[in-house]
């Protein structure tokens, strides 16, 4: 999953540069890009939310208390 993510994030940074080649107001750019941003993190958070609930019903507690453990051993 990392491995896809980094390849993700590299394709955005690819993709950014073409785009500010061929489109010069870079600050219009840059709203565009954070509009996108939220509306793709709020269809993700819309769609995980119920299939979390449903798959991982009694382990979200579990999973808060390792969660918090990794969290305070780190620190």
């Amino acid at each position: 999953m990392l491995l896809r993510r980094t390849f993700g994030w590299a394709g955005f940074l690819i993709l950014q540069s073409f785009t500010l080649k061929k489109y010069s107001a870079e600050l219009s750019l840059t709203a565009l890009i954070c509009l996108m941003g939220t509306l793709e993190g709020t269809v993700v958070s819309l769609l995980t939310v119920p299939l979390g609930v449903v798959v991982l019903s009694e382990s979200i507690h579990l999973g808060s208390v390792i969660g918090t453990i990794f969290i305070i051993a780190g620190l």
